[in-house]
C-alpha cells in the first residue's frame, strides 16, 4: 500500500501543482465533542474515504462517555453496527460494494488515494460480510 499523500506532495514541490483538497470536517461546536455528525454518529465533511462514507460502525474519534474506554484514548472508538442497520443500509452485498467502488472511484479520481488502494479497497468490499 502507497500514500496519495507522498505523490501529491512531490508534484507539488517538483511542478507546483497543487493537491486536491477536501472540505474540513463540519463543526457544531456542542460540548464535549465539536464536531458535528451524521445520524450514525460518524463525523460530517473532511475527506469521506469509502470506510467512512459507505459507513459499517460509528467511528467516533472519541475516548468520552458512551464510548468504550481502553485504547480509544489514542484512536477513538469503532463500535460495529448491528446486522438489522447493515440490512437497512445494504439490501445486498452487491449494493454495499457497488457504494464502496463508486466512493472509492471518486477519491482516486481526485488524487485523494492511489490505483492499488483504490483496488484494495473494493477487494475488501467484496470480502466484507455486509450484510
Amino acid at each position: 500500500m502507497g500514500s496519495a499523500v507522498y505523490d501529491n506532495l512531490l508534484r507539488w514541490v517538483k511542478y507546483g501543482i497543487a493537491p486536491a483538497s477536501a472540505p474540513p470536517i463540519e463543526l457544531d461546536m456542542t460540548p464535549p465533542d465539536p464536531i458535528a455528525r451524521d445520524s450514525y454518529g460518524n463525523a460530517l465533511g473532511g475527506l469521506r474515504l469509502s470506510q467512512h462514507a459507505v459507513p459499517t460502525a460509528t467511528n467516533t474519534g472519541l475516548n468520552l462517555p458512551p464510548y468504550p474506554q481502553s485504547f480509544c484514548i489514542f484512536y477513538g472508538s469503532h463500535i460495529p453496527f448491528s446486522e438489522a442497520t447493515l440490512a437497512a443500509l445494504y439490501p445486498s452485498h452487491l449494493k454495499y460494494v457497488a457504494a464502496v467502488t463508486k466512493v472509492t472511484t471518486k477519491n482516486l479520481l481526485a488524487g485523494y488515494i492511489l490505483p492499488s488502494d483504490a483496488w484494495q479497497n473494493i477487494v475488501d468490499a467484496w470480502a466484507a460480510d455486509v450484510p
